[in-house]
């Protein structure tokens, strides 16, 4: 009984989630329009720190591509501070999904630069997703998160 309750503690203390932001928006069931615009507001308050982003794609087997483009916003009060197009591959040369789960749902998550990223001020960033593929209506993508942790120098 004493075993049980340490490894209960030990399983829950190792799960301690030390992002300081970690959101997530879901599509609905008709699908993705592609001027339909998602945007994660994040107050960064520590400018010395910098932090791991990660993106996370979450699709069903309806999605017909084995590629995402996505078109990358981050915004302050001053304007754009970065903006670029970036590609995700979500199944490989054969159709298999890279994801993640079982079941019709698969999580795949990326990084959202090869490097972790320092904010130069204060304040809110809106980090804003469009897609990016030639269908007017993306199906077959779920949901899409955003999560950023402190990097420990």
């Amino acid at each position: 009984m004493v075993w049980a309750f340490f490894f209960g503690l030990m399983v829950f203390s190792s799960c301690t989630d030390d992002s300081v932001y970690d959101g997530f928006i879901t599509h609905p069931k008709e699908g993705w329009h592609q001027e339909s615009v998602i945007a994660f507001e994040v107050d960064i308050q520590d400018t010395n720190t910098r932090y791991e982003i990660t993106l996370t794609i979450r699709n069903n087997n309806d999605y017909p591509y084995s590629n995402l483009f996505l078109f990358r916003q981050i915004q302050t009060k001053a304007g754009v501070e970065f903006y670029d197009t970036a590609q995700y591959l979500l199944a490989d040369k054969y159709g298999n999904w890279l994801g993640k789960g079982v079941g019709a749902i698969k999580t795949s998550e990326f990084m959202y630069k090869n490097q972790a990223l320092r904010f130069a001020k204060m304040g809110t960033y809106t980090f804003t997703l469009q897609q990016g593929m030639r269908d007017q209506l993306l199906v077959g993508i779920e949901d899409v998160g955003l999560r950023l942790v402190p990097v420990k120098d």
